[in-house]
Order: C-alpha cells, then structure tokens, then sequence
C-alpha cells in the first residue's frame, strides 16, 4: 500500500470514488485491517492493483457494506 502512486477508495459498494492522500493511507490500513479484507469467509474491503506499463500502480480498495 505504502509503494503505490494513487490509492483510491470506493465507497457505497464502489459508486463514490474518493481519492485516499498520501498522509492518510496509514489511517485508512488500519481501518481496512480492522474490518478485513474480503474473504471467502468474511471481510468488508477487496483491494485491487494496476499497473501501468511505465511502473506506476494505483492500488484501488472497494468498500462492502
């Protein structure tokens, strides 16, 4: 999470994107870790990466509810 260029947060099952800013990532983790990431068993978050051919990577967190 720390290493990628964009982190984005796709809140109300993915309809509202909001950006996470660098200095905010730390608190957002531990949010995500707290809840879980999606599971076969359980979770509220998926996290997904892209990346693109130049290196970049934007690491994109969909929020369950």
């Amino acid at each position: 999470m720390s290493g990628a260029d964009e982190m984005i947060s796709g809140e109300s099952a993915g309809e509202v994107p909001r950006p996470v800013p660098t200095d905010g990532r730390d608190e957002a983790w531990a949010l995500i870790k707290k809840d879980g990431l999606v599971t076969p068993e359980s979770g509220r978050y998926q996290a997904y990466d892209f990346r693109s051919e130049d290196g970049r990577v934007l690491l994109y967190v969909e929020e369950f509810c």
